[in-house]
């Protein structure tokens, strides 16, 4: 549960960072909106590969890291 929840909190800011006013200090500019639908299917993606994994990993070894 800890990892779903770093994972996510790290994806927000990632995504809401651009729009900020820290964005141009870090010389960012937000992505178009077109984009978007792409970026939440490759991170709802990435939150469903790394759960297989884990859960995988524990049937195998029975425990979690």
């Amino acid at each position: 549960m800890a990892v779903t929840a770093v994972t996510s909190l790290i994806m927000l800011v990632a995504v809401v960072l651009p729009f900020t006013p820290v964005a141009p200090m870090l010389k960012m500019q937000p992505l178009p909106f077109a984009y978007f639908p792409w970026l939440i299917g490759i991170l709802v993606g990435y939150c469903l590969l790394t759960q297989v994994v884990k859960n995988w990993y524990i049937r195998r070894f029975g425990e979690w890291l």
